[in-house]
């Protein structure tokens, strides 16, 4: 099989898109698989989109010289031809826009939505009790602990410690080195995810260090070895942790939790959170966020705002870093929504399906006020609302940057109100998000509403 043959320009390039179609079941194949047998063929995949239409099937989008002839993009893997079919322009937009057969299923009626749901809700909270931190033996606390340092205090947070994690998600870990919880880590060197990077090469419990020491919070990545899970470790401060917090606290409604679980699956099927996206893709921290905001604009809400919850707040005072997190470990108050968890779950895509890419990118979505806020209003900082006092008090300070505005889509942080959790996320996945959502509700419609 040839490669590509560059004429002209090769500095020029196009995006094309293709469908691996009859991957065999036994490979398993797995996206680093994938982007590897393209290499091999001088193609860099720019994001690839496993199980689409099923288990045997990939949608992959690729980066070639413009002015290249003789593309052919069937690729060998593991000793197997993998087919490959490009795809026209109208092509690309029905695929993408297609549910696969997984989702198609797990809408086909309310017992089989409820069972597909429930069955993620039983293993997250499996995964939820095999506590990797409770410093046991070969656990994921006590290795750190053995590898650093036992002054150290390891803090575990994100999906996993929220209740809302898969058996193969990562665990992220706050690591204080020195009373750094509140803020400051960045100012000392020995404070470093190079320093936790260099004490944890020199014992074996831990493997292939990946350090990302530019990200907005410098991160090492980890895998521990005796349980195969993947870690990633911080140590700038601890509102990673109290964010955790806030969202355990929204998923003590057996609602929420039960919608946050719905469209988490619903998200990783269509690949909008899917890893092989790339830095474009939604966020799962951001997803939530995105599922608390729809049910906090039901009527009436089935969620309160995070000022509510601040409001309700009583006796405690914590900073991090200039950013209120006294409210985070408070109960979330119970609202007079009486809908079932299938009708929230159903008002979370018809909500997001009746927007547009303009309404997207006109407003900030703001779980904190439980509004979204036109763009144009928001920027103007000082002529924000009272509840926004935290932000505007940060605004003023001078190391602190406000609120990155002119991304494809805007979802303000509610605790550290100055972080646009949806920065990164590209257009045609706000696009893809958006269309998704509508074509589910109009499955939704035609198979499950005579039954809501």
């Amino acid at each position: 099989m040839m490669a590509h043959i560059l004429t002209g320009d090769d500095t020029i390039t196009m995006s094309v898109k293709f469908l691996l179609k009859d991957i065999p079941d036994k490979l398993s194949v797995s996206e680093s698989q994938i982007r590897m047998a393209l290499r091999q063929k001088k193609y860099v995949a720019k994001w690839i989109l496993l199980n689409f239409m099923d288990s045997n099937t990939a949608l992959v989008s690729v980066r070639v010289p413009r002015k290249s002839k003789n593309i052919d993009f069937t690729i060998n893997v593991q000793g197997h031809t993998v087919k490959a079919i490009k795809l026209s322009s109208v092509e690309e937009e029905e695929f993408e826009l297609a549910l696969n057969s997984s989702t198609a299923k797990m809408f086909s009626s309310i017992s089989t939505l409820r069972q597909v749901v429930e069955e993620a809700i039983t293993e997250m909270k499996h995964v939820e009790k095999c506590d990797m931190f409770q410093g046991r033996v070969g656990d994921i606390k006590y290795d750190l602990q053995k590898s650093t340092s036992k002054s150290y205090e390891i803090y575990p947070f994100g999906s996993r410690v929220a209740g809302l994690g898969f058996k193969h998600s990562d665990y992220d870990v706050f690591i204080d080195m020195g009373g750094y919880y509140r803020g400051g880590g960045e100012t000392h060197r020995s404070n470093s995810v190079q320093y936790i990077r260099d004490l944890i090469r020199q014992v074996k419990t831990f493997t292939d260090p990946i350090l990302i020491p530019r990200a907005r919070v410098p991160v090492l990545k980890v895998k521990h070895r005796t349980t195969g899970i993947q870690c990633d470790i911080s140590t700038l401060n601890g509102i990673g942790v109290e964010n955790t917090n806030l969202l355990r606290n929204y998923m003590s409604d057996s609602r929420v939790r039960f919608v946050a679980t719905g469209v988490k699956v619903w998200a990783r099927q269509l690949g909008l959170t899917q890893a092989g996206v790339g830095p474009g893709s939604i966020t799962s921290y951001c997803m939530l966020w995105l599922v608390i905001f729809a049910l906090m604009q039901d009527c009436p809400p089935a969620a309160p705002s995070v000022v509510a919850v601040k409001q309700s707040c009583k006796g405690s005072n914590l900073f991090i870093d200039g950013w209120d997190c006294s409210f985070c470990n408070s109960p979330v108050p119970k609202l007079k929504n009486n809908k079932s968890e299938i009708e929230l779950l159903i008002h979370f895509f018809s909500f997001y399906g009746s927007m547009t890419i303009p309404d997207i990118t006109s407003n900030v979505i703001s779980p904190f006020l439980g509004k979204m806020i036109p763009v144009k209003e928001f920027v103007k900082t000082n002529s924000l609302p009272n509840e926004f006092e935290n932000y505007k008090k940060q605004a003023r300070s001078d190391r602190f940057y406000e609120m990155r505005c002119d991304s494809a889509m805007c979802v303000q942080d509610p605790v550290e109100q100055g972080h646009n959790i949806a920065k990164t996320v590209e257009d045609w996945v706000v696009d893809r998000f958006l269309k998704l959502c509508k074509t589910t509700t109009t499955l939704v419609e035609n198979s499950m509403s005579p039954h809501v």
